[in-house]
């Protein structure tokens, strides 16, 4: 299921989710952090890769439960 995770950094990440029982986390595949921007009275919406894709062979990454504050299923 696609879902956003806010993480206790303050950041958003959305990606395919799935909870890994054996690192009790969440495993995010093609995971892509979240962003609102301003400009002027306007507001958009920004996505950039979260890893780096283009140094790994596989777009997932296991992130901890302790680390994520909330879970969000998008609209």
């Amino acid at each position: 299921m696609i879902e956003i995770l806010r993480l206790k950094t303050g950041e958003d990440i959305i990606g395919e989710v799935y909870r890994d029982v054996v690192f009790e986390g969440y495993e995010i595949h093609e995971p892509m952090s979240v962003d609102i921007e301003m400009r002027g009275n306007q507001s958009g919406l920004v996505m950039q890769h979260w890893l780096p894709v283009q140094l790994i062979d596989v777009n997932y990454t296991v992130i901890k439960k302790e680390d994520v504050l909330a879970t969000f299923v998008p609209n």
